[in-house]
Formats: C-alpha cells, sequence, structure tokens
C-alpha cells in the first residue's frame, strides 16, 4: 500500500507483506533455476549460492534441485569472499566460462 500511516498499515502488516514479497521472490527465483537446470546438457552436480542474497538463494535452490548439491559460499570462503561472489561469477560468464 503506497501513502499507508500507522492507523492503516501497522508492525503486524509489514511483517506480512514481507513474508509475502519473500514468498514471492522465492518462487520466482525457484522457476528460473528448475529452467536452468533443465536447459542444461545434465543434472547439476552442485550450485553455488553466495552474496547479500545467499539466504534467498538457498531457499530457492533448495525447492527447485533438493539440498543435496547447494553449497554456501560464505560456508566455503567466509562472508567478504562471499559477497564478491556474484560479480566474480559474472565476469567468469562474461570470458566464455572457460573450464575452472
Amino acid at each position: 500500500m503506497i501513502g499507508a500511516d500507522t492507523t492503516s498499515f501497522d508492525g503486524r502488516d509489514a511483517v506480512e507483506a514481507a513474508r509475502h514479497v519473500v514468498s514471492v521472490m522465492e518462487r520466482r527465483l525457484a522457476a528460473t533455476i528448475v529452467k536452468a537446470a533443465e536447459a542444461a546438457p545434465e543434472p547439476p552436480k552442485r550450485c553455488y549460492v553466495g552474496g547479500a542474497g545467499e539466504w534467498l538463494a538457498r531457499r530457492a535452490a533448495t525447492r527447485a534441485l533438493g539440498g543435496g548439491c547447494v553449497r554456501s559460499l560464505t560456508e566455503k570462503l567466509g562472508r567478504e569472499a562471499s559477497l564478491c561472489g556474484p560479480a566474480w561469477a559474472v565476469a567468469w560468464l562474461a570470458e566464455g566460462a572457460p573450464d575452472a
């Protein structure tokens, strides 16, 4: 709701709205992960999640692929390196994704 104030939109409303947004984002991200996995020549063996949205990416990837292949860059490399992970991945893909 745009232009709401505390008489029409309280803390409980804000929490409910935030939960709804997270649910929609998770479903959309999971659907995109499923499409990418289906387009791949073989099922993914691992799915690395990282960055500031790692918590959401982990939930979506687990929903889409199951939890067994989902790996955390934060757990593997630490928070600071994980925050750089998505930027590194984009650069790697832009260079033609050489075998790593």
